[in-house]
């Protein structure tokens, strides 16, 4: 399975940077732009658009988050995922 293409990679300091191809997509908790859909009701949200799919196709999405997982843990590596939130004022 290949969800996505690492361009390059090398060590840096002591780090290691890993550059991979941007695609376009939608975040499904995209409180960033909560704003924007509550000011503008014809923007639907990616989280409203999933919600809407049959079951069939939200299970299929979980298989594959899952079988990503999968191939992920069985190569020696873990899924990360990095949420920057906006500091409370």
């Amino acid at each position: 399975m290949k969800l996505i293409e690492l361009l390059e990679h090398y060590p840096y300091q002591e780090y290691y940077v890993a550059i991979f191809r941007w695609v376009e997509g939608g975040c499904l908790f995209d409180y960033w732009n909560f704003e924007k859909y509550d000011k503008n009701p014809d923007i639907i949200s990616p989280a409203v658009r999933f919600k809407e799919l049959p079951a069939r196709q939200k299970l299929s999405a979980v298989e594959d988050i899952f079988s990503f997982l999968e191939t992920a843990a069985a190569n020696h590596y873990v899924a990360v995922d990095f949420l920057r939130r906006k500091p409370d004022l």
